[in-house]
């Protein structure tokens, strides 16, 4: 089982530096990176930054996968109807 959510914020800097930064939470709770797509301990995904649009080698944004996805859909749409 799998606790799902959807965290709101405001964000000035840079997406590299958010992608960083949530990366930096996971490995402070124990994140480990050694199976795609496996079970994980803590998963932070970032969805979308304002209307940027990005795809280098580490982001992608807004996620390609996102709306396929009903466990990002709906606590999404409780903040955001």
């Amino acid at each position: 089982g799998y606790l799902n959510l959807v965290v709101s914020l405001l964000w000035s800097g840079e997406p590299h530096a958010l992608l960083e930064a949530v990366n930096g939470i996971e490995n402070d709770h124990g994140r480990t990176r050694k199976e795609r797509w496996g079970d994980r301990t803590l998963d932070i995904d970032l969805i979308r930054l304002g209307d940027l649009r990005q795809d280098d080698k580490r982001l992608t944004l807004p996620h390609p996968r996102a709306a396929e996805r009903d466990f990002v859909l709906a606590p999404w749409l409780d903040i955001d109807p």
